[in-house]
């Protein structure tokens, strides 16, 4: 599949458990992130969010709104869970709602300011779609109560998706996936763009985790090598992703970039832009991917380089080296 690189059933599976507790931890905290279309960060090369320099949203912490409520049209919701990866609510008669039937739901929260105060916000969720895999698209919009105007939580008005668990915002590891913790990742970033594509975590994808072909398409979209959270590629490169499910085969004859897991590269032919090294020390004027990694080769001598010389990878990845913009 070619692809924009960021920053661009049979039986149960575990993911079908319920996540209990209104999807917040115990301190009352849910998972917002507001999301960034291809750059140096980590959704995308963003992960989820703003920079994950440590750049806030809206002066606050990302994982620190402290949750208060849910109402639909003015009437109080309960029971705020997720099952899968759908947002599910109990009417006042104890009907479980979800999907579409959540339409303009809205809860608020308050946020931990930098200077110790709090902000009270509102959330609402709006354009509601089911997407292939069970996936829930939603517009996400926030405002700042009482009177703020409604801006959209992903920049450049695009929807988000709902996945269980939590990403570290610097290292992007996906350091959480208990019944209490829930992100919304943004399209046009990793986390969303990755689910969207259909490396959907906690689902059985042709017999290989879908978690972990998420995790390794986080570290490819960014070109994170390393696996430590250091995105080398930049806005609108193009990649052509393939994978060891079958769920998407090589659309082109580019050469072999790298193959991923859910630690980072397994192997690294070349890097994506010209002024990363995979050697250290790097050649003067580039910088070092943080990690040595060896190119990748034709282990079984078939002719082809593929999962079958690499079977700890997951996905790999053509493209043609580019130079950096001047």
């Amino acid at each position: 599949m070619l692809a924009i690189a960021c920053d661009t059933d049979d039986g149960p599976s575990p993911y079908d458990t319920e996540l209990l507790g209104d999807w917040v931890d115990d301190d009352g905290r849910i998972q917002m992130r507001k999301g960034e279309i291809n750059a140096r960060e980590l959704n995308g090369c963003k992960l989820n969010g703003r920079k994950l320099n440590g750049r806030k949203l809206n002066g606050s912490k990302l994982n620190g709104c402290k949750l208060n409520g849910a109402k639909l049209n003015g009437t109080a919701l309960n029971n705020l869970r997720v099952v899968a990866n759908q947002v599910v609510a109990d009417d006042p008669q104890g009907d479980p709602l979800s999907g579409t039937e959540l339409e303009d739901m809205r809860f608020e929260f308050e946020i931990d300011n930098e200077d110790e105060t709090t902000s009270l916000y509102e959330e609402s969720l709006t354009e509601i779609e089911t997407a292939p895999g069970g996936l829930i698209l939603a517009t996400v919009k926030q405002r700042e109560l009482p009177s703020g105007g409604w801006f959209n939580s992903c920049e450049n008005g695009t929807k988000a998706v709902q996945l269980r668990g939590d990403w570290d915002p610097v290292t992007g590891d996906r350091v959480s996936t208990t019944t209490d913790n829930t992100t919304w990742g943004c399209l046009g970033t990793a986390l969303g763009d990755c689910a969207s594509w259909g490396y959907i975590p906690g689902a059985d994808i042709n017999g290989v985790d879908g978690s972990v072909l998420h995790q390794a398409c986080t570290r490819m979209k960014r070109a994170d090598y390393a696996g430590v959270g250091i995105p080398t590629t930049r806005n609108g490169t193009s990649i052509d992703v393939y994978d060891a499910a079958g769920l998407m085969a090589p659309d082109t004859t580019w050469p072999i970039e790298a193959m991923w897991n859910a630690d980072g590269a397994v192997c690294v032919s070349h890097t994506r832009k010209s002024d990363w090294d995979l050697n250290d020390p790097p050649a003067e004027g580039k910088q070092y991917i943080g990690a040595e990694l060896p190119p990748c080769v034709d282990v079984n001598e078939d002719g082809y380089i593929d999962f079958d010389d690499y079977p700890d990878a997951v996905l790999a990845n053509r493209n043609v080296q580019t130079d950096p913009p001047l």
